[in-house]
């Protein structure tokens, strides 16, 4: 039980960092381009 939570704490955490580093390609190509 605790482990699973802190697996869906960790995918959680990837996602946001995932999503978060595409934000920041996107808007910077967008300035670029």
């Amino acid at each position: 039980m605790n482990m699973s939570s802190d697996k869906m704490k960790q995918n959680a955490i990837l996602q946001f960092l995932f999503t978060t580093i595409i934000n920041v390609c996107n808007s910077k190509r967008r300035m670029m381009g």
